[in-house]
């Protein structure tokens, strides 16, 4: 009983830390033909690359286009 108890305390108080709103970055990736893609992370690296792969995967980066960061919170 006493894990238990001690196992709900740690996953609780990871939640409590990790999922925190403040603790997240938003950011937002456009391309010059009207592309884009975003993402929701921890970090903000992690944000700005997941936002820039999926501009790329919507076709950001073709004829010439290229995506960029446009904004990031």
């Amino acid at each position: 009983m006493i894990r238990l108890f001690a196992a709900v305390l740690v996953g609780l108080t990871i939640v409590a830390t990790v999922s925190t709103s403040a603790s997240a970055f938003h950011c937002v990736a456009t391309s010059t033909n009207g592309k884009s893609g975003w993402a929701d992370r921890l970090t903000l690296v992690r944000a700005q690359s997941v936002a820039m792969r999926a501009c790329i995967v919507a076709g950001g980066n073709l004829g010439g286009h290229f995506c960029r960061i446009t904004f990031c919170q």
